[in-house]
């Protein structure tokens, strides 16, 4: 993945994390598996923690030696709280975490079920949550981390037809993340999260698939000309937990190719 950005390539070159321990949530795919991938080019150790053990595993074999896989429930304090005892054990106290996590049901907001608006909502905001709480624990103690969770264009500046319970999630993972920043940089943890707008990931294409989203309308509407790729996202969280983001604390950076720079359009066609 890496290799085939030549501007990530020379990223994971310049970043020094060899003195990290990085978790990634979500790993198994998508988003998270871009990150996993840049993290241990720039030299960190990773544990890759998704739910999917076997992807997991396969990325993080993709990986090469001293990297691991982990099974994860980020709606389960109990499991998450076991993964972070895990990465301590096998590979030392995190240092840096991707909070990548995430899902999303489309539908009328009248027909939204509590079934799914808890699945999304305690999948979204209180895996993020978990995690932040059960790996920043570490890096409380250590006096130092890096903590970068995935907030949304929808939480950020649109709203979305259907996407009442994501939107709302999305929104809260910004303000989790303002809290915990104020909270924690005393301590020399740093704590940011980024927004992306739509990105080529397995969600999104299944999403495109059953028709609830037009991709190329959509990358029509971006100045860039294209949808973002996992790698794009990759190389904002690398500049977000190295030395150049090291005065970056609280902040939701949007990274969308200039979509939300497009003025007022109408969101019922999304």
């Amino acid at each position: 993945m890496v290799e085939s950005n030549p501007d990530l390539a020379r990223l994971t070159r310049t970043t020094q994390l060899s003195r990290e321990i990085a978790v990634v949530t979500g790993g198994a795919g998508g988003l998270g598996a871009a990150v996993a991938v840049a993290l241990a080019g720039a030299g960190a150790r990773v544990a890759v923690a998704d739910l999917d053990h076997e992807a997991a595993g396969a990325v993080a074999a993709g990986l090469g030696p001293g990297h691991i896989a982990l099974p994860i429930d980020v709606r389960s304090s109990a499991s998450v709280r076991a993964v972070a005892d895990g990465v301590s054990a096998q590979l030392g106290p995190p240092s840096i975490l991707f909070c990548g996590a995430g899902v999303q049901r489309v539908r009328p907001t009248l027909e939204v079920t509590d079934e799914d608006w808890d699945f999304v909502v305690d999948i979204n905001l209180g895996g993020t949550f978990r995690c932040c709480q059960a790996f920043g624990a570490a890096m409380v103690e250590q006096g130092r981390g890096a903590i970068v969770n995935v907030a949304s264009l929808t939480g950020v500046e649109f709203g979305g037809g259907g996407r009442v319970p994501y939107g709302a999630s999305k929104g809260g993972v910004m303000g989790l993340t303002r809290a915990l920043a104020i909270e924690w940089a005393p301590y020399g943890v740093r704590v940011n999260a980024v927004a992306p707008g739509i990105v080529a990931t397995p969600m999104v294409q299944g999403l495109a698939a059953d028709g609830s989203l037009d991709l190329d309308d959509l990358a029509g509407r971006v100045p860039l000309g294209r949808i973002a790729t996992p790698e794009d996202i990759a190389g904002v969280t690398l500049m977000l937990v190295s030395d150049p983001g090291a005065y970056i604390v609280g902040q939701t950076l949007i990274v969308d190719g200039g979509l939300s720079s497009c003025g007022p359009r109408d969101t019922s066609r999304d």
